[in-house]
């Protein structure tokens, strides 16, 4: 288990260290004024990203906590069928998506659980996941940052949506991180 801690948190100290790259580079590569809430947001999340290593690292006894303690296959049943229930019901639109995610991630909760897989190895599975995430949309806001700027007809839109997967990411591993904390 403590292996597998360190190398999430190794995983996220290299995230941290691609975020402050993409935002020096952000930096670097502003000219125009007319963007500029767009290179806040983007510095904003390269923050968020840099501090992670540092939140996991004061969590890390929820991470080695709960060991033997099995996820509840019928819990995560019921409230499946209420999310899918509620997602079926709800209109296209950024709160769809997050519905969408919610679904998909307690579905992955519920195979984990009829596995027999303990609440450590859960929170590791979906950390894990979610580091994952935040490579691919690194990658992906480097790209629109080179594309983007210095063009003056860059848009924030394009930035805005370059974020949105690591924000979401990121709100994510936050929630795990204080799920203990209650």
């Amino acid at each position: 288990l403590r292996l597998r801690i360190d190398g999430a948190l190794a995983r996220c100290r290299e995230l941290a260290g691609q975020a402050a790259l993409v935002g020096g580079e952000a930096m670097a590569r502003f000219q125009d004024a007319a963007h500029l809430e767009a290179l806040g947001l983007v510095q904003l999340c390269c923050e968020r990203l840099q501090s992670l290593p540092e939140r996991i690292e004061q969590r890390r006894p929820l991470l080695e906590s709960g060991g033997g303690v099995l996820l509840s296959a019928e819990d995560l049943q019921r409230r499946l069928r209420q999310e899918e229930t509620a997602l079926r019901g709800e209109d296209a639109g950024p709160l769809r998506l997050e519905r969408q995610r919610l679904v998909e991630q307690l579905r992955r909760n519920l195979e984990a659980a009829e596995q027999g897989m303990d609440e450590r190895e859960a929170r590791l599975v979906a950390l894990s996941t979610r580091l994952e995430q935040i490579d691919g949309g690194l990658r992906h806001l480097r790209r629109q940052v080179d594309r983007q700027w210095p063009s003056s007809q860059a848009t924030d839109a394009a930035m805005a949506e370059a974020l949105r997967p690591l924000d979401a990411a990121l709100d994510q591993i936050e929630r795990l991180l204080d799920e203990g904390s209650r």
